[in-house]
């Protein structure tokens, strides 16, 4: 999203993650580090790794503000 976009807090969608899924992403991301040939693609496979890991951070952070947005107790 450039900065832009007009957005607001009701419009971020929230994607349930597939945990499975990430279990073996990230043992793909493992075996990427541990078959490089170099330090190039070891640094590549963890800026990768890092990019898709900001999603779900990202979906973390947005259920967590959902979860205790409504302070009035």
């Amino acid at each position: 999203m450039s900065k832009q976009e007009s957005w607001t807090f009701e419009t971020l969608e929230y994607v349930r993650p597939d945990f499975d899924e990430i279990k073996n992403r990230y043992h793909t991301y493992t075996d990427r580090v541990k078959k490089a040939a170099s330090g190039e693609e070891v640094v590549k496979a963890i800026l990768d790794l890092d990019k898709e890991s900001r999603v779900y951070q990202d979906m973390y952070n947005l259920v967590h503000i959902r979860h205790t947005l409504d302070t009035s107790d």
